[in-house]
């Protein structure tokens, strides 16, 4: 008959906790005082290698190469609509002028704007009304122009933008 060795433990059948006997002692003993004392190999380095760095700093590159100018003109088609809902906002008020007055007016600050050119709520645009010509004159029609400022020069598609009394919007691809 085996005697039990009381408070330790091991896994036995049915993977149940069952205590060991004496004789199972100094084989568990020296294993444990082996797994503690065991040196380690100074050798062997955790972390990444040179090459791996540079290897990843590559590939962060190339997409950024990719990733910022598609962000750029995200960007700028974003602003498009601050010029555009200033555009329609100053055609609102070119026609409430209109109502008012039964003509409409080359000067910008009479919509209620403070500075002639107007800048859009954002300030990514400058709002004016083009001259009248002989074919639009300002007695029965207007052309309201959206002019890029700052960093949405760079938005060649769209600048500037331009919405007439006719509702006609140039260019197409802006609005």
């Amino acid at each position: 008959m085996r005697k039990k060795f009381r408070n330790h433990l091991k896994r036995g059948e049915n993977n149940k906790w069952v205590y060991l006997t004496i004789e199972e002692m100094p084989s568990v003993i020296s294993k444990v005082i082996a797994w503690k004392s065991r040196k380690f190999d100074e050798s062997i380095v955790v972390g990444f290698s040179w090459h791996e760095l540079m290897i990843l700093l590559v590939i962060v590159m190339l997409l950024s190469m990719v990733a910022i100018p598609v962000y750029r003109i995200s960007v700028l088609k974003d602003n498009r609509e601050d010029g555009v809902s200033a555009l329609i906002n100053a055609a609102t008020r070119m026609e409430q002028f209109y109502l008012d007055s039964n003509t409409y007016t080359l000067n910008i600050t009479d919509l209620g704007y403070a500075a002639d050119p107007a800048t859009s709520i954002d300030a990514h645009y400058e709002i004016s009304i083009l001259s009248s010509t002989k074919n639009c004159p300002i007695s029965t029609c207007y052309v309201l122009q959206a002019r890029a400022v700052s960093a949405q020069q760079q938005d060649t598609d769209c600048n500037p933008i331009t919405l007439n009394s006719s509702g006609v919007k140039a260019p197409s691809i802006c609005w």
